[in-house]
């Protein structure tokens, strides 16, 4: 295999590190906003059960 020897360099290695942190922190922040537009959505079902009542 031609690049071999690259994977095991420290370079690499911190590089992997590197970006294995930035998917976790974007992974929190996807969470963070998923979570976010649920309260959004209940809130609004909420208020719309109260503006237009199912029966």
């Amino acid at each position: 295999m031609m690049y071999d020897g690259y994977n095991k360099t420290p370079q690499y290695e911190e590089y992997l590190a590197g970006h294995k942190k930035r998917a976790r922190k974007e992974e929190k922040l996807l969470a963070a906003c998923k979570r976010e537009a649920w309260e959004k959505a209940k809130r609004l079902a909420k208020e719309l059960l109260l503006l237009f009542p199912l029966r």
